[in-house]
């Protein structure tokens, strides 16, 4: 049974995501249906990108997953790609590209003119089901809206990374990944400046490991650099935003 996962700014408010939910279950009955999160901000596909690009490797191979932010789907074409043997539907924003940096070709589902993205999407999704290739599912594609993914700075003395998350927890995300840090650290000490609080010096595995209200680095699930406080919202005691800097120097 083919799994289908739904992203979205709809909220749980409004019949958005219930909308939603009923058209693919009547194209597609036999789906489990899958909620990532309603709750992205309205119209940030940096936000959506970040949240589902950490969530997808979780689901098994054939998953669906259907993007559903930026409201200006019925005036946009929607779009196909297969990566990792998952397949990623979602409006011509850019949001593909933020997500997967090396996207060349993809399948265009629909065009300008149409107003029921909805039922394309579902149908989409159907023949994805039926074993069909995206391929004929629409027309390959190179000429598709792009957006460039902000990225660390980085020598060999030090990264320069930005927030790009805040979680619910208030817990801060940023844009260095565990692979990157490893690369440049080579096993040195280091001190990460944040504000200008004093440094932290190492890096846990869980926010537990450190005394209650003291701040502390992690490598999150889908192994991303995360500040936080142990039982403590990190964001506003320490006044972080989206797009603040952090530095991170490596002994010599």
């Amino acid at each position: 049974m083919r799994i289908v996962t739904l992203t979205s700014d709809f909220g749980t408010r409004d019949y958005y995501a219930g909308y939603m939910r009923g058209i693919l279950l009547s194209h597609v009955p036999n789906v489990i249906l899958a909620d990532i999160t309603h709750d992205i901000d309205h119209f940030d596909i940096v936000q959506a990108a970040f949240v589902l690009k950490s969530a997808y490797r979780s689901y098994p191979p054939g998953t669906v997953h259907l993007i559903l932010v930026h409201h200006r789907l019925g005036s946009q074409d929607v779009l196909c790609v297969e990566r990792e043997g998952q397949f990623f539907i979602a409006p011509d924003s850019g949001i593909l590209t933020l997500m997967f940096e090396d996207l060349e070709t993809t399948v265009r589902l629909s065009n300008a003119e149409s107003r029921s993205w909805q039922i394309q999407m579902a149908q989409a999704v159907a023949g994805i089901a039926n074993a069909q290739p995206i391929s004929s599912l629409g027309n390959e594609v190179r000429d598709f809206e792009r957006k460039i993914h902000l990225k660390a700075v980085i020598t060999q003395a030090y990264i320069k990374g930005a927030a790009i998350y805040i979680d619910g927890y208030e817990n801060i995300v940023f844009n260095i990944t565990k692979e990157l840090f490893e690369q440049v650290q080579k096993g040195r000490a280091f001190e990460l400046y944040y504000k200008r609080h004093d440094p932290v010096t190492e890096i846990h595995e869980h926010y537990h490991q450190v005394p209650v209200g003291e701040v502390t680095c992690i490598f999150n699930y889908a192994g991303y650099l995360e500040l936080g406080i142990n039982m403590g919202k990190a964001a506003s005691l320490l006044g972080f935003k989206i797009d603040d800097i952090i530095q991170i120097h490596f002994a010599d």
